[in-house]
């Protein structure tokens, strides 16, 4: 009796592309949880490997990024959190300032950083722009892809 040796499958494991972090900050639970669900199927789509870090805060955002950049130098970052307008002006501060240094971190620094992070008159706002996983309307997702863009774009200089 002679016994076929069946070949072996080669096990090909395909090297991750590129490292990106997904900072979070967590003020509101459910729609940072939302947001980093799409931010994760974006990023899925391309064989990313993702890390997170989690704050309370959205106007700590930049400063989370520009340690961790200088510790570990990832690809790229997401910005990801919501800030829901409130009766004060706090809401303007929050926004415009966490916006205002991410883009400074990433124009003058070249950390690449997108802004996921929802500016919202309501809460019904807020979980509008944060569900539906990768559909269209998650800014998660949104923010994801817009950061897959630059790196594709980046590396085909």
């Amino acid at each position: 009796m002679t016994i076929e040796a069946k070949p072996t499958e080669a096990k090909t494991t395909t090297a991750r592309k590129w490292r990106v972090g997904l900072a979070v900050s967590c003020y509101y639970p459910k729609i940072s949880e939302a947001l980093v669900e799409g931010a994760h199927f974006a990023l899925n789509e391309e064989n990313v490997a993702i890390t997170e870090k989690r704050i309370d805060g959205t106007l700590e955002l930049p400063a989370l990024i520009r340690r961790w950049h200088a510790r570990d130098g990832l690809h790229g970052y997401v910005a990801l959190g919501c800030v829901v307008r409130g009766e004060t002006r706090h809401f303007d501060l929050v926004v415009t300032e966490s916006a205002h240094w991410l883009q400074f971190l990433s124009v003058s620094q070249g950390i690449l950083i997108t802004n996921g992070v929802i500016a919202a008159e309501t809460m019904s706002q807020a979980e509008a722009r944060s569900q539906g996983g990768a559909s269209g309307r998650n800014h998660g997702a949104q923010a994801a892809r817009a950061l897959l863009s630059i790196l594709e774009s980046v590396e085909q200089d």
